[in-house]
């Protein structure tokens, strides 16, 4: 078994494996992440690991910090690219969360793709309410599972971005890259 440690949190890994239920990735493997804002005012998620189980099935395990409440203020997008190669030249794909903001994505996104997180981590349950602010807190996941390979297959085999971008009211910055591969 093979062990990815996510540099960036648990919010990160979230929205991570609801763009890939999105995309309906069928067999995927996690490639690396980068970190474009340094230092992060808004989260810490390098205690966040990410351990591959079998072909295109992942737990996530570990801790992420979030520093400030994400709120109706905070502005949220998530664009995907794609490279046949991945030589770095990659294409914006139509494939994307519009950006927003992190409250309308806790009770949309989060609550259509997401909604069994909250039995294995610190993330909220999100019942019919309406649910803001995320507050600043530690978040732990334990043995999270995502298993893509039970997903339709509509993305083709190749190299992939996936982009996060999340800005706060007060103008903190977090930029969050992350490379996957899809198999078939």
């Amino acid at each position: 078994m093979s062990v990815c440690y996510l540099k960036g949190g648990s919010a990160v890994a979230a929205v991570l494996l609801g763009v890939l239920a999105v995309a309906n990735a069928m067999e995927y493997e996690f490639i690396r992440t980068e970190q474009e804002v340094k230092p992060d005012k808004i989260w810490d998620l390098s205690k966040l690991k990410i351990k591959k189980l079998k072909p295109g099935v992942y737990a996530f395990n570990g801790h992420a910090e979030l520093f400030q409440p994400l709120d109706d203020k905070t502005k949220f997008s998530v664009k995907a690219y794609y490279s046949s190669d991945g030589s770095g030249k990659y294409q914006l794909m139509p494939h994307h969360l519009d950006p927003g903001n992190v409250c309308t994505f806790m009770n949309n996104d989060y609550k259509k793709y997401l909604s069994e997180l909250y039995k294995v981590s610190d993330f909220p349950e999100i019942g019919n309410e309406i649910y803001c602010p995320l507050p600043k807190a530690v978040y732990k996941i334990k043995n999270y599972e995502f298993d893509g390979t039970k997903l339709p297959n509509s993305f083709k085999p190749g190299y992939y971005k996936v982009q996060m971008y999340f800005e706060t009211g007060s103008g903190d910055k977090s930029t969050l890259n992350v490379y996957a591969k899809i198999l078939n």
